[in-house]
């Protein structure tokens, strides 16, 4: 390992004796070899001490820190990116897999695109087992990502690859204030500070399993991710479509049943953040209109059935002009067309 190290990978970990083993090998089997990786075990009383003692002895990359305590992920996470030695960091959980040209892809955008901040990528869900849920591509380029994250998390997290200072040379922290969603608050900041984009290629295997903080703690995740989003709105948009982006955002996080009359003020809160963002609901650009349609149908269509066409319908009446948006678009999350070009 070079004193200089041209990256440093960040994990935590907690409990990760399952599928810890095929994740560090994800790592360290990288294309791109010059890097650290700092692995945060978050007192941890499985085998996972062992295992990170196995790897740390056998490759010198790996450095093992060891909570006294049980911190959670975002202050672990800090704890490494104190001592991390690289200027661009790679984020990786304990249960996920790199793709092997991973850090060579995302750290040879990072060096072309020196005013970005974040890039992330597309990625393959992943169950328990490690079988094929689906494939999620979703490049996105600056524009894209920087409009996208005011409402959604634009990314997933172990996709992210950031530098390690804001432009104005403040070290990149998580906000460890709130237990949920600071990996979305700190896209939000980066985005805000900078450029992000999404690669369209699928350099992460993602496990989605029932130990996910995602799919454990569904309710104060999307509390806590509609609080990052309502902080964009609030510093991005005028009052007057504070109300009806709200409800929007309501919606879209579970904190509103989806019903026929709050599609208008959705819509209407959309369409405003458009005429703003753009100039003209009518004339944004196409890749926008398929974001607007996607986040849109997510939070009314959600579940299906009977009443998820009533809503539908309710939709096409409020925003016809995304109808053929939706459908470019739900075409395009279920791999049938290719991702439409972007500027």
């Amino acid at each position: 390992m070079t004193s200089n190290p041209r990256m440093s990978v960040v994990m935590t970990v907690w409990n990760g004796e399952r599928h810890l083993r095929e994740a560090i090998d994800s790592v360290l089997g990288q294309t791109l070899a010059d890097f650290e990786f700092l692995i945060v075990d978050d007192k941890s009383d499985d085998s996972t001490p062992a295992i990170l003692a196995d790897y740390a002895e056998r490759d010198a990359r790996v450095i093992v820190l060891r909570n006294e305590r049980n911190l959670g992920p975002y202050p672990s996470a800090n704890r490494a990116l104190e001592m991390a030695r690289g200027s661009i960091i790679a984020r990786m959980d304990g249960d996920d897999v790199c793709e092997p040209s991973r850090f060579e892809k995302q750290l040879g955008f990072l060096e072309a695109n020196p005013d970005h901040l974040l890039v992330g990528c597309s990625y393959v869900s992943i169950d328990e087992e490690g079988h094929k849920n689906f494939v999620r591509r979703n490049p996105m380029n600056w524009q894209v990502a920087g409009w996208f994250t005011r409402f959604r998390m634009p990314m997933v997290h172990p996709g992210f690859c950031f530098r390690a200072k804001f432009p104005d040379g403040t070290p990149v922290r998580y906000d460890t204030s709130m237990r949920y969603s600071r990996d979305y608050e700190l896209a939000a900041r980066l985005a805000g500070a900078g450029k992000i984009a999404l690669l369209p290629d699928t350099l992460v295997r993602y496990r989605m399993h029932s130990g996910n903080i995602s799919m454990s703690s569904t309710g104060e995740q999307d509390a806590f991710a509609r609080a990052v989003a309502w902080e964009q709105v609030q510093e991005h948009y005028a009052a007057d479509l504070h109300a009806d982006l709200g409800t929007f955002l309501d919606v879209s996080y579970r904190q509103l049943e989806p019903t026929s009359e709050l599609v208008a003020p959705a819509v209407r809160g959309l369409r405003g953040a458009l005429d703003h963002d753009f100039g003209d609901w009518n004339a944004a650009p196409s890749w926008v209109k398929r974001r607007a349609a996607g986040i849109l149908s997510e939070a009314f269509l959600r579940g299906g059935g009977p009443k998820a066409v009533r809503l539908a319908i309710r939709l096409a009446k409020e925003a016809p002009e995304l109808v053929a948006p939706f459908l470019i678009r739900f075409l395009e999350l279920r791999g049938l067309i290719e991702q439409r070009p972007q500027p």
